[in-house]
């Protein structure tokens, strides 16, 4: 299956697994062979047969299906705003993400972080206070991140590491070190491509 069509037919499941869920009243958990008929009753035949023909992704969907409401609401919750923070690094799909999602559309403060990682070839920073406000230091590659918004600094170091964009750890005196990770990379290549 061809990236364009995998990812359609990812997020029309997982909408449509939403939606069913939704129109069941919320039952706590619902049958794999309900959500099949309910396909056929909703004209998603051809979802239901690429279901039908493909084992793993019907032990994906009764997994889903037997998920609380609640639990299965918020992850998808998650998805959505994890779906349009990263979508908003492409301009193209930028403007459509803030006005769907606002809080989710990634800073520009956020991407220019994102893009001074990758053109230092570092793979680690260190955060530091001084008099002067928060400094972001490369631990393995020379200089630092300039910051063109200092006021949000830390909500954007904090949306990047719940994307897993950056991961965070700390030395032995508390400071906080953040951690480029491969997704990170890949996202800024792409951008740039």
């Amino acid at each position: 299956m061809e990236p364009l069509s995998a990812a359609l037919t990812f997020s029309t499941i997982v909408g449509l697994i939403a939606q069913f869920r939704s129109e069941k009243g919320g039952r706590e958990q619902s049958e794999f062979n309900d959500f099949l008929i309910w396909l056929s009753e909703t004209q998603h035949k051809d979802i239901r047969s690429q279901l039908e023909n493909n084992h793993q992704a019907v032990g994906a969907v009764k997994l889903l299906l037997e998920q609380q409401q609640d639990a299965l609401l918020e992850r998808l919750d998650s998805i959505d705003s994890l779906l349009v923070s990263v979508a908003s690094a492409f301009s193209d799909f930028r403007e459509l993400g803030v006005a769907l999602r606002p809080s989710s559309a990634l800073s520009s403060n956020a991407f220019s972080i994102l893009r001074q990682f990758e053109s230092s070839g570092g793979s680690k920073l260190l955060e530091s206070q001084t008099y002067d406000g928060t400094r972001l230091m490369f631990l393995d590659a020379q200089g630092m991140i300039q910051v063109e918004d200092d006021r949000f600094l830390q909500d954007d170091l904090q949306t990047l590491v719940e994307l897993d964009l950056l991961r965070q750890d700390s030395n032995a005196r508390g400071e906080k070190i953040y951690i480029f990770t491969r997704q990170a990379s890949e996202l800024v290549r792409r951008l740039h491509s």
